[in-house]
C-alpha cells in the first residue's frame, strides 16, 4: 500500500475513534482544516512538524500511523 494512502487512512481512523471532525482535529493540532482533509485524502505528503502535531492531537505514537 502507498505510504500516503496508509497515513491518510490511519489518521482518519484515529480521528473517528475519538469522535472528532476534521475541523476539531485541525484546531487541536493547530493546523488548517484543509491540511487535515488533504492528508486524509492522500492528496499531499505532510511535513514532520505537521505529523508531530497530528500525533500529539490524536495521542498516538507516530509508529501507529504506519
Amino acid at each position: 500500500m502507498d505510504i500516503k494512502l496508509l497515513l491518510g487512512k490511519r489518521i482518519r481512523e484515529y480521528r473517528k475513534k475519538y469522535n472528532m471532525t476534521q475541523f476539531q482535529l485541525a484546531e487541536k493540532a493547530d493546523l488548517s482544516e484543509e491540511t487535515v482533509k488533504n492528508i486524509e485524502l492522500s492528496r499531499c505528503w505532510t511535513s514532520d512538524k505537521n505529523l508531530a502535531k497530528l500525533t500529539k492531537a490524536l495521542q498516538v505514537d507516530i509508529h501507529c500511523l504506519f
